[in-house]
């Protein structure tokens, strides 16, 4: 499953629950996260010209406030982010092995919007 982060404890983050509706991202000219080790994510991003290391300390501070205290978040810098063989971005490369055909994993996730537990 492409569209979510697995925390430390197990916990299942939607991808959706890391959008923002403000301009966080405005300095940044594409990012993607990734992960293959469960409880820890990598955050690389590519920064606009006006890009400073504060900018990257709120951006890390939002992210770590959806994300929650159960994972380790790493931003890293790049300069270049692949395009899948169709030339589109993908929001999240998810290499962990994540199947929701098992019920008894399915019923213990949790999904997160805006930090709510819903």
């Amino acid at each position: 499953m492409q569209k979510f982060i697995v925390t430390k404890t197990g916990r299942y983050i939607s991808m959706t629950a890391i959008n923002f509706h403000d301009n966080i991202f405005d300095n940044i000219k594409q990012f993607q996260f990734n992960q293959d080790v469960k409880g820890k994510v990598l955050f690389c991003y590519i920064p606009k010209i006006n890009f400073n290391n504060d900018m990257i300390s709120e951006i890390r501070e939002r992210l770590m406030f959806k994300l929650g205290d159960d994972i380790e978040l790493i931003m890293k810098k790049v300069d270049h982010i692949p395009l899948t063989k169709r030339g589109k971005h993908r929001f999240l490369i998810q290499k962990l092995n994540i199947k929701f055909h098992d019920r008894n994993k399915f019923k213990k996730i949790k999904y997160y919007a805006l930090g709510v537990n819903y």
